[in-house]
């Protein structure tokens, strides 16, 4: 909420975002682009439209550029850190369980730095 607060605050935010604020949803985003097409369509002109997939677009986002990018917008001291703290030195691993006749094996790959992405638990 804080973030969200900063970012109004300081005109940040694309009047287009629909993430993350009151009122707005995928819907609202939606509604918006069907009404832009109509009204285009309306007007005479073309429409083309591009979609593109970014559900992980995150993951390619090293950690320094996120931490660069938040200290560009404004982000100091214990929000940022907080971020900092979050990203950096992290590590990761893999572990497959295997279930045999009541019997569990385990399969753990060695641990490696994570410098892209979110960190996050999947159990």
């Amino acid at each position: 909420m804080r973030i969200c607060e900063h970012l109004q605050k300081n005109s940040i935010q694309l009047g287009e975002q629909h993430g993350f604020l009151s009122k707005k949803s995928t819907l609202t985003a939606l509604v918006e682009l069907v009404e832009y097409i109509i009204d285009r369509l309306e007007e005479g002109h073309s429409v083309t439209g591009v979609y593109l997939d970014l559900s992980k677009a995150f993951d390619c986002l090293g950690h320094e550029l996120i931490l660069a990018k938040l200290s560009k917008l404004g982000f100091r001291d214990t929000a940022w850190n907080w971020f900092s703290n979050y990203l950096q030195d992290r590590d990761q691993l893999v572990e497959l369980r295997h279930f045999d006749n009541k019997a569990t094996t385990f399969f753990r790959s060695s641990q490696l730095p994570i410098t892209r992405g979110c960190p996050c638990w999947v159990l």
